[in-house]
């Protein structure tokens, strides 16, 4: 007799993180819902470390391999294997609530014309000596699923969907290496469905301690929107748009209450810092460079 589907597949690429999916598995199957409700798939992205082997140390967990670079290309193998009727996607460096997959399902049953469940993502310090204005620079712009949801977007370090409505649009843009999340939070709201935010699905992630880790973000979602979409003007254009977001963002710091004027002043430096980061990659892609991953 064919066994019974689960409720959820819970999909979590990776690539060279041997101790966060070790804790991310840790807590996604510890759930609270029966162990028969979901599955977990996690897709390795061609570590080339033990990371493989941590996965394949849990029992039940489904381990595959994709060999082409990026995580949406990950997810989207993991999605064509997917079993449940609803899609949970988390981050492996993420760390997931004990009623995670429970809240999930409790959300997608009151809104049941919802194509995005995006739920809370809850940042957690790592410490270090430039934390603090790392720290601030996360909280005010990384993460925030409840302003993403207002804009339209999501991102999957905490995202429930039905499997099928993303299998019909195409699942994730597999070229991108950053943006993808995105990408397709777009293509579902155009086709006519809600995204919808679930204060009690929650995730933790750890905020980015250090500025080379910025730095390392800044480089990877340059070359991911820059592969999304084109924008007037060309590669010029990109430039014009980082002058003006990173306008905004400084804004941003300025009227951010709790913040402390020194905090205010050493962020917008490093703001300042980020866009040449940002325009340096303007110009390598330009050059002939590939988008990062990392």
């Amino acid at each position: 007799m064919a066994s019974v589907s689960p409720l959820i597949s819970v999909i979590i690429p990776v690539w060279n993180r041997p101790d966060d999916i070790r804790r991310c598995l840790a807590s996604v199957t510890r759930q609270s819902l029966q162990k028969s409700d979901y599955e977990v798939i996690v897709v390795d992205n061609g570590s080339s470390d033990q990371t493989p082997d941590v996965a394949r140390s849990f029992d039940g967990v489904t381990v595959l391999t994709e060999s082409r670079p990026g995580s949406y290309a990950a997810r989207n193998l993991g999605l064509s294997v997917a079993r449940g009727h609803h899609v949970a996607f988390i981050d492996s460096d993420c760390t997931a609530d004990p009623r995670w997959l429970e809240a999930s399902l409790q959300a997608a049953r009151a809104n049941p014309k919802a194509g995005v469940i995006a739920g809370h993502i809850e940042l957690k310090s790592e410490g270090g000596p430039s934390s603090a204005v790392c720290d601030a620079y996360e909280r005010i712009f990384a993460f925030n699923q409840a302003k993403n949801v207002g804009s339209g977007i999501a991102v999957t370090a905490n995202w429930l969907s039905r499997a099928e409505l993303v299998r019909s649009l195409g699942g994730f843009r597999d070229d991108l290496k950053s943006g993808g999340d995105v990408d397709l939070a777009k293509r579902i709201r155009a086709a006519g469905y809600e995204l919808v935010y679930a204060p009690h699905m929650i995730v933790t992630h750890p905020a980015r301690a250090t500025f080379p880790e910025l730095a390392a973000k800044t480089r990877r979602v340059m070359g991911g929107r820059m592969a999304s979409r084109p924008v007037k003007g060309g590669k010029p254009g990109w430039a014009l748009l980082v002058a003006r977001d990173t306008a905004y963002r400084v804004r941003t710091v300025w009227r951010w209450e709790g913040l402390s004027p020194g905090t205010k002043l050493r962020l917008s430096a490093m703001l300042m810092v980020l866009m040449g980061i940002s325009c340096a990659e303007i110009v390598r892609i330009a050059l002939g460079g590939e988008a990062k991953r990392t």
